[in-house]
């Protein structure tokens, strides 16, 4: 046991806008309860399936932008409904969401308190 505690460093946002990142690279995100804003605009190989990995930060998460991302699309929405905690969801420009009006309705629906920006 150390004589004196550690100060521990506490991960709280992440900005990933336009990096390469993957739908495996989200599995990293186990562990970081503390992450309450995620940036991954303009992530062109982000998809559906990544999107489950973020239940990972559903106790933390408030802020998620996903705008620019062309491969999120309508099928990948529902993971995002355990997020109850979001206040902000980027959606612009994800021209893999058809048929918006009622993919962004049944988000408002499963999260309540959380603005769209679409």
């Amino acid at each position: 046991m150390p004589a004196e505690p550690r100060e521990t460093t506490r991960l709280e946002a992440i900005n990933a806008s336009g990096i390469t990142i993957t739908n495996n690279g989200l599995e990293h995100l186990v562990g970081l309860e503390g992450v309450y804003h995620l940036d991954f605009t303009n992530c062109k190989y982000l998809s559906d399936e990544g999107l489950v990995h973020l239940a990972n930060v559903r106790g933390s998460l408030l802020e998620l932008e996903l705008s620019g991302c062309p491969s999120i699309s309508s099928s990948g929405l529902p993971c995002l409904y355990g997020l109850s905690r979001l206040q902000y969801l980027g959606l612009r420009d994800t021209p893999g969401i058809r048929d918006r009006d009622t993919a962004l309705a049944a988000l408002l629906g499963a999260l309540p308190h959380c603005q769209i920006g679409s």
